[in-house]
């Protein structure tokens, strides 16, 4: 189970924390932090705190309609935010969100920082804020990390880490996937040093040896904040993965998915699916041989196999499903044989698409622009057809 809790700082856009909610999470408020699960359309579940925060009308209204009221004198050893975390372990919380903790007081920002680390929790807690910028909305995430352990990175290629020491020395930091590497370094506690990497390739991990550090995920604007990032698994679809995948996917038609399964049984494609549990987000349709009217084909100087239909689901995207669908892509056409993957890119939309192929290593070998055309009938079996002017991207896998 996972265990949200509602922090009485600063949440400067609510719409945006809201998105890091999902379906079944255990709400908690540390006090005053009621006003925020209010103000996205939410109800926590219980109120952890000396309740000198939360309105009375508000804590009334709250209890009235079955929100527990879990009240601790003001005169107390331990932050409302530490009551709350204690209350969501006891109540079976695996992993622990916390929204709106920054902000307002400096003390009590640092201190619900420190207190990530000041205990050995037994859970993993993950610290979200989100403010304005330039950009848009820049969301980052803060977790610790301690001696011994190694952490996956969640932030999507171009964003922005930081790592920055909570004991008087962190030993043995070792990178990989970051611009800046690092193996089995030490850094001090003050040291700007492990301060505004960035994330390259994926998997990017963290691991230290001793200590205590504070791992921070800058994910810029975009749609990063929308839901929390977690593990996603890519494999080629298989024949049970359909019924789901036609619900999910309807784009296209219900024949698109048993048709390009046949196809991939012929060794002809391989249909990459994206998974989020048990849940498809994403897929992208690798073509190993090129149909005689490939306008593509012709131009070509050594074989190379051709990604299309590279999707993820709207609520997901900029998270980096799509990358992680283009470097499965790659290393099955080198495992292959092959020297190099291409792609279509549409000349007048997709703009965001364009720059993460160009980002990731996608150039344009100069072939004239061509025009594409997809035909289709959706599942109410009206006929579609789409297209577009499209440029071709060439990535050299070597």
């Amino acid at each position: 189970m996972r265990a949200v809790i509602f922090v009485n700082g600063i949440i400067p856009n609510h719409q945006a924390m809201r998105r890091w909610v999902r379906e079944g999470d255990d709400l908690i408020a540390a006090d005053g932090g009621a006003h925020h699960a209010i103000a996205m359309g939410l109800r926590p579940r219980v109120i952890v705190g000396d309740l000198d925060s939360v309105s009375p009308e508000l804590a009334k209204e709250l209890s009235s309609q079955g929100v527990e009221l879990e009240k601790y004198p003001v005169a107390k050893d331990k932050t409302d935010l530490e009551l709350a975390l204690e209350r969501a372990i006891r109540d079976g919380a695996q992993e622990i969100i916390l929204l709106g903790a920054l902000g307002g007081r400096l003390d009590q920002s640092l201190a619900n920082v420190l207190l990530m680390a000041n205990r050995d929790w037994p859970v993993t807690i993950k610290l979200i804020d989100a403010a304005e910028s330039a950009n848009g909305i820049v969301t980052e995430i803060a977790t610790v990390i301690h001696g011994g352990e190694t952490m996956t990175l969640e932030a999507a290629i171009g964003s922005v880490v930081s790592l920055l020491p909570l004991s008087a020395e962190v030993t043995g930091i070792t990178y990989t996937g970051l611009l800046y590497p690092l193996n089995k370094a030490t850094i001090a506690l003050g040291s700007t040093r492990a301060v505004s990497n960035e994330v390259t390739s994926f998997p990017a991990t963290v691991s230290i040896e001793t200590g205590i550090a504070l791992m921070i995920q800058a994910l810029d604007g975009g749609d990063h904040q929308k839901t929390p990032l977690i593990e996603w698994t890519i494999q080629p679809a298989r024949q049970s993965d359909i019924p789901l995948l036609q619900k999910t996917f309807p784009q296209g038609g219900i024949e698109k998915h048993p048709e390009r399964f046949g196809r991939q049984q012929q060794g002809l494609v391989t249909y990459l699916i994206a998974w989020q549990g048990n849940e498809p987000v994403g897929h992208g349709l690798v073509k190993w041989q090129r149909p005689t009217n490939d306008p593509v084909a012709p131009l070509l100087q050594q074989p190379c196999p051709d990604l299309e239909d590279l999707f993820v689901v709207e609520e997901l995207r900029s998270q980096g499903i799509g990358t992680q669908i283009l470097r499965a892509a790659e290393e099955m056409a080198g495992k292959r044989g092959f020297h190099q993957l291409g792609l279509s890119a549409d000349v007048e939309e997709n703009d965001r698409a364009r720059k993460l192929y160009k980002r990731l290593g996608y150039d344009d070998p100069g072939f004239a622009p061509f025009t594409e055309r997809y035909e289709y009938v959706d599942q109410a079996g009206q006929a579609h057809v789409w297209e577009g002017l499209c440029i071709y991207l060439i990535k050299r896998i070597d």
